[in-house]
């Protein structure tokens, strides 16, 4: 169980990803706990985590995710 990064190990292994090129974004302290174990970058939606890095709406993750031209 989380905040034990061993379901972020096992993604990044199956989906054959780089974890400093991954994202997770959780809700929870123990989602923010758990990245920062895999070294894998995190944005929190909502208030409830001590994350640096935030959103309160999913609509708002792009913003933070994508690069000012739209990746053009």
């Amino acid at each position: 169980p989380k905040p034990a990064p061993d379901m972020l190990f096992k993604c990044v292994a199956d989906l054959g990803v780089d974890p400093g090129r991954t994202l997770f974004v959780g809700d929870a302290e123990s989602d923010y706990q758990a990245a920062q174990a895999a070294g894998v970058a995190f944005i929190a939606i909502g208030p409830e985590t001590s994350a640096p890095r935030r959103v309160d709406e999913l609509r708002e993750l792009p913003h933070h995710i994508l690069p000012a031209d739209g990746g053009r």
